[in-house]
């Protein structure tokens, strides 16, 4: 993301895998996975959309999380 050192005022790291309650954080695809699932993944079921950075070419990101958001806003109004 050229240019976004600029625009960060801070930061915090926290390891999911170690919160006692989750003890993770995403979805994870063994190699050659993501290119294979990601198709059905994220197409509709009728009615019923499918959302989440595990929907997105960007697993595990918040880039991933909103542009799946985005993508199920688009297929709901064009459909």
């Amino acid at each position: 993301f050229p240019g976004v050192r600029g625009e960060v005022e801070g930061g915090i790291s926290k390891s999911w895998k170690e919160d006692r309650w989750s003890r993770g954080a995403y979805a994870y695809y063994q190699p050659g996975q993501m290119h294979r699932l990601l198709p059905d993944v994220a197409s509709p079921e009728g009615r019923l959309h499918f959302a989440g950075d595990h929907t997105s070419p960007w697993p595990h990101w918040m880039q991933g999380a909103l542009y799946s958001g985005r993508r199920v806003a688009q297929q709901i109004n064009e459909a």
